[in-house]
């Protein structure tokens, strides 16, 4: 279980690629909404290429996902919206994830940041009206489990085993 939990410099990194998926949201947000505006769409760009300069001079190219990578190399203003719907949305597990940095050992915060995506899916479904497909109910219900069993563990090595733990093993 130790093996698969994130280390605080990966926790981290996860933070400031949430903000560098921000700020290209943003960038994306404005190009789209720009009405064909030069001046803001050559703005756009040059944020962009700051953005993506600023990713490569802080080695965070490696703390990408997949599909952050092929967005963060997709030009300017060719974003599909629901990506940056999304990209707006992770301003809230970033906003999370640092409040939880300052409150709670980094240990259990590395854990919570498997449930991102389900918080995610909550927002879209909750605030934005979406509908939720078949897969994405028992897919939240097992991160959420799997988040609970890391905790458990986390707090049985931590304390040792409850009576009721104990007695389990006794049987």
């Amino acid at each position: 279980m130790d093996a698969a939990r994130p280390t605080a410099v990966q926790v981290a990194d996860r933070a400031l690629v949430l903000y560098a998926l921000v700020r290209r949201g943003y960038i994306e947000h404005v190009i789209a909404n720009t009405g064909g505006d030069p001046l803001r769409i050559r703005q756009g760009e040059s944020a962009r290429e700051e953005t993506d300069r600023w990713l490569d001079r802080e080695t965070l190219r490696d703390a990408l996902t997949e599909v952050e990578a092929r967005l963060f190399d997709a030009p300017s203003g060719s974003w599909p919206a629901s990506a940056t719907a999304d990209a707006m949305w992770r301003k809230e597990s970033l906003g999370a994830l640092l409040w939880a940095l300052q409150h709670v050992e980094s240990s259990t915060v590395s854990t919570f940041v498997y449930l991102q995506p389900v918080m995610t899916a909550i927002m879209a479904v909750s605030i934005l009206g979406e509908r939720p497909s078949a897969r994405i109910i028992p897919s939240a219900l097992l991160i959420a489990a799997g988040v609970g069993v890391a905790i458990h563990e986390q707090r049985v090595r931590e304390k040792g085993p409850s009576p009721a733990d104990q007695s389990m093993v006794e049987v």
